[in-house]
């Protein structure tokens, strides 16, 4: 049998149809739903990593370590992604009171002009959030800080309420550091495979250290969620 050799005609004009994700607007446990099961998903890679140390595989049982810290900042930076656009949402549909810097939010023309267009609806500035703050990193603690007060929720409140027992000055030197050591080691894990840039020589990584990462943000995630709670309930 002869084999077919012609090519079939090719469809013009066609295309995969384009599928436009509209964003969801989640409630504040959902937002901390979201956290806690990726959390949750992080500290299970414990488990591998005590399996990997039983059979002696001393190395890649670190490498779950670090897995572990770029993980946490990832989930991190999402968080800090998701309560930005509740709070600023919140605040734009007066259930929160308004602050400084959201006065001060500049808006593009396109988007007045859809709100003009539309004046009973509201997606449209929760989605100009959405797109505006997407491509942003929210894991250097200057911008957790702003994007926190930016929504109304104080840093130095939060900071005050993660470490009690601490005047203020030394809380928000704390939480600072805990921050700038989390985002530090993880662009050393996520670019330089955990290696210093002067010998090459890979640092070491302990359970411990993860542990106490893994706490603070816990904490801080906690507190935030605590705050906008109250936000919510005395609105």
């Amino acid at each position: 049998m002869r084999r077919k050799l012609n090519l079939s005609p090719r469809a013009e004009n066609v295309r995969d149809p384009l599928i436009v994700k509209i964003p969801v607007q989640f409630d504040l446990p959902e937002i901390k739903e979201h956290f806690d099961e990726s959390l949750n998903a992080i500290r299970k890679q414990f488990d591998v990593a005590e399996y990997l140390i039983s059979v002696e595989k001393l190395k890649e049982s670190e490498n779950i370590y670090r897995s572990q810290i770029v993980f946490l900042e990832s989930i991190l930076d999402f968080f800090m992604h998701e309560i930005t656009k509740f709070g600023l949402y919140r605040i734009f549909i007066n259930e929160w009171p308004s602050t400084d810097k959201f006065n001060n939010l500049e808006i593009p023309m396109s988007e007045v002009t859809k709100a003009i267009t539309d004046t009973e609806s509201t997606e449209w500035f929760f989605e100009y959030v959405n797109r505006r703050y997407s491509a942003e990193v929210m894991q250097d603690w200057s911008i957790i800080r702003e994007q926190l007060n930016l929504i109304g929720i104080p840093w130095n409140d939060v900071c005050k309420q993660c470490n009690p027992g601490k005047n203020e000055n030394e809380s928000i030197t704390v939480e600072k550091n805990v921050l700038i050591e989390l985002y530090k080691r993880r662009n050393e894990i996520a670019h330089q495979n955990d290696r210093c840039h002067a010998d090459a020589e890979q640092q070491g990584i302990s359970k411990s250290f993860v542990e106490e990462k893994i706490d603070c943000i816990s904490k801080l995630v906690n507190t935030i969620c605590g705050m906008a709670e109250q936000k919510v309930v005395s609105k």
